[in-house]
């Protein structure tokens, strides 16, 4: 059997969020602290990079939760993103009509707002929907209007995804070389991009368009060269596709072992993920296998498995596949009846193809085929039982007389044991006193055991809860802080520096970006492990409200505000007075504008030497020059009070400065600055001091001067020289941006 597996992104017409536990989004849509935008951006993460591939009814069920959050904030642009969802998640469940009504809806709703990106993502995945029923001629004007789109949009990754369908397109209609025209064309566009996971996709793709020519060499070339930088993206979805693809080019070379041993990874993969319909079609091919190298045993026992899955998921191809493979087992194996019933399964299966009704009315045939040939195979069964009547109770005659001769030879037996019985009577009834004397010696022991091992449990049990309670800490946090995708997207040029004391921190990063301009914060929260997490998803929840919901732009009247909420939100409780410190600035990275707002904690922004100079040292903006390293190091500083219950507390300040480019700004918590080290290395003397921020700040102008991704490198190697042995005391957070 000969499997192609194309490697799409098919849900990339839809807006990718980064990769989450799937148990902490879950718990973040149903928290009743989670409001609707949140709510509604956890649903679309839940749906395209989750559900929509692996769990189709749950990649619907939150479909129709974006459509209610939509009607309920009168949100045209959540309703259009809703039949999305729901239009893609029909498409891959094979309910073409219904996909097709909801994608129009995305389509015209999009249309009416002037949303040329949200009306090529639905055209894009009509598109697919189109290839998936042969339409390649629709299929591809869809994908060329989205590659124009995108383009126009400067949206790279968007046309880089309408050229990978096009080329498969291409491949389809048997089109090999403008197929891989369009493929080295967007080869050097991602490799331009710096894109390795488009890459990654895009050279699988290749790999396929040389397996569909023919050329097998330079297919395994391409597929393991297009795993390797899976690997290195962790694209694990993306290097089982490529692995599939290996195993079935091995196959056709008739190099089993190399073919079973990467249907075995996949196999593991599908398991792991409960993807019945994936097991089904490794089984199958396994099956093949080990029928090729002559182990018919194995070959018959993989290949039942993948049937049951089969006819379990209902899915028609694949039942024509393993029924076509059970053909030629019982076919091999003499049994003449069920070979014959499997060849006939494979007949319907095959015309079952042809459309969706077909194939409902073909798989309810085949289960009614399977019954009424059970009842004739019992029929044929009941006559043989007949034949052999006879001899069985001959058989059972001859049982009688051995059986009779046993119970002769047992009575015996007994006699003699009751003879002997008496003599060694009285030597069991001292054995006896003495067990009891140690049977009570083992009670006691067995008690203090009891006992111990009951106290070990409980001390099991309660570190148990206490892991749990981290865990589900950590679940929680994890789904407030961007990922790597979104920091990328809207910080460009930036670094990222957080190392938490515990499993779970107090320091948290907050990104979100509205109207033209880009929000970013590092907040330090009371306390640090799990409560300082829990106070962390209140107070990040607090800012998404202020801004996403409430609409407030200003940094400092957003503080104002996520400071009452805050307050609101523990005064439920039993008067806490827990809150954060915060850097919070808005960048127009266009314009070069910055307005921040600060509790507690400043912002620096290190400038080279012989930039234009500013007016400084006033009250709130200080300037301080660092001559050995030819830079100068501008302080915005921060309200002394925290976000939060503080008496006798005022307004936030919001501070406006002018950006040039090449500045760098520096967001920070305490937990750097605060850390204890500065031991000699050579002499093994440990450091008792605390580095101070006057020595952070020297840290920070010196390594100015490198690339971001050096500049964390040396901060945290410098970090960790300077405490040495020690214990790092509190959460550590610091994020620069380059502009």
């Amino acid at each position: 059997m000969r499997i192609i597996i194309f490697i799409f992104f098919l849900c990339l017409f839809g807006e990718i969020q980064s990769q989450i536990n799937v148990d902490s989004l879950k718990a973040v849509f149903h928290s009743d602290q989670s409001h609707d935008s949140t709510k509604y951006k956890t649903a679309r993460t839940l749906i395209w990079k989750h559900y929509l591939e692996v769990n189709v009814d749950s990649a619907l069920r939150y479909g129709d939760e974006i459509l209610a959050l939509a009607e309920k904030n009168s949100n045209r642009q959540w309703l259009a993103d809703g039949y999305n969802s729901i239009g893609s998640a029909n498409r891959i469940k094979g309910e073409y009509l219904k996909a097709i009504e909801a994608l129009e809806k995305c389509v015209k709703i999009n249309e009416e707002l002037e949303n040329e990106y949200g009306k090529a993502s639905a055209l894009g995945n009509l598109g697919i929907l189109y290839m998936s029923q042969a339409e390649y001629g629709k299929a591809l004007e869809n994908m060329l209007y989205c590659k124009s789109t995108f383009e126009k949009l400067e949206n790279v990754n968007g046309a880089l995804n309408a050229m990978n369908y096009i080329g498969g397109i291409y491949i389809y209609q048997e089109e090999f070389e403008k197929a891989d025209k369009t493929y080295r064309e967007a080869l050097t566009t991602a490799r331009k991009e710096k894109n390795e996971m488009m890459e990654a996709f895009i050279i699988g793709n290749i790999g396929l368009l040389k397996q569909s020519m023919g050329d097998l060499d330079s297919a395994l070339f391409y597929f393991k060269k297009g795993i390797e930088m899976d690997e290195k993206v962790q694209n694990v979805h993306g290097q089982m596709t490529t692995n599939l693809n290996v195993a079935a080019v091995y196959l056709e070379l008739k190099d089993y072992e190399n073919s079973e041993k990467y249907y075995q990874i996949c196999h593991e993969y599908y398991k792991s993920l409960g993807e019945k319909k994936g097991v089904s079609m490794v089984l199958t091919s396994l099956s093949e296998i080990a029928l090729a190298k002559g182990d018919q045993k194995k070959a018959m026992k993989m290949g039942k498995e993948a049937y049951d899955l089969a006819v379990e998921v209902g899915e028609v191809k694949q039942l024509s596949s393993i029924s076509n493979l059970m053909y030629e087992l019982y076919k091999k194996s003499g049994n003449t009846s069920k070979a014959l019933e499997m060849h006939e399964l494979f007949m319907e299966m095959k015309d079952s193809l042809r459309s969706e009704e077909d194939k409902k009315q073909v798989l309810q045939r085949s289960f009614q085929y399977d019954y009424d040939r059970k009842v004739m195979a019992d029929s044929i069964a009941q006559l043989e039982k007949d034949k052999i009547a006879a001899k069985d109770l001959e058989i059972e005659r001859e049982k009688t007389q051995i059986e009779k001769q046993k119970r002769n030879f047992l009575i015996a037996g007994l006699i003699a044991l009751a003879l002997a019985g008496g003599f060694i009577y009285s030597r069991l009834r001292l054995i006896s006193k003495q067990k009891k004397i140690i049977e009570v010696q083992k009670t006691v022991v067995e008690e203090k055991r009891a006992e111990a091992e009951l106290q070990k449990e409980i001390v099991e049990s309660k570190n148990q809860e206490i892991m749990d309670s981290i865990n589900y800490a950590q679940r929680l946090q994890s789904a407030i802080l961007p990922g790597k995708a979104d920091l990328k997207k809207y910080l460009k040029d930036y670094f990222l520096l957080y190392k938490p004391k515990d499993i779970v921190a107090g320091d948290f990063y907050w990104l979100e970006s509205y109207e033209n301009w880009t929000y970013i914060a590092v907040a330090d929260c009371t306390g640090h492990g799990v409560p300082g997490a829990m106070v962390s998803v209140v107070c990040s929840n607090a800012l998404t409200k202020s801004l996403i919901e409430e609409k407030i732009t200003d940094p400092g009247k957003i503080l104002d505000r996520t400071k009452e909420l805050v307050i609101e939100k523990f005064n439920k409780g039993e008067g806490l007075r827990d809150g954060m410190d915060i850097s919070l600035a808005r960048i127009n990275f266009n314009t070069g504008e910055l307005e921040w707002a600060g509790a507690n904690n400043n912002l620096w922004i290190v400038r080279d030497q012989h930039q234009n100079n500013i007016e400084t040292n006033t009250e709130n903006i200080y300037l301080e020059d660092f001559d050995q390293y030819e830079r100068k190091l501008i302080e915005l500083k921060a309200n002394k009070q925290p976000v939060g219950f503080y008496e006798n507390s005022v307004s936030f300040n919001t501070i406006s400065f002018k950006l040039t480019q090449g500045d760098t700004l520096y967001f920070y918590s305490d937990g750097l600055a605060d850390q204890f080290g500065g031991g000699d290395i050579k002499t093994g003397k440990k450091g008792g001091k605390k580095l101070k921020t006057k020595n952070l700040k020297t840290w920070v102008a010196k390594f100015s001067k490198y690339e971001m991704d050096k500049q964390v490198d040396h901060l945290e190697t410098t970090f960790e020289l300077w405490k040495g042995d020690l214990e790092q005391l509190d959460d550590v957070c610091m994020i620069g941006i380059r502009i």
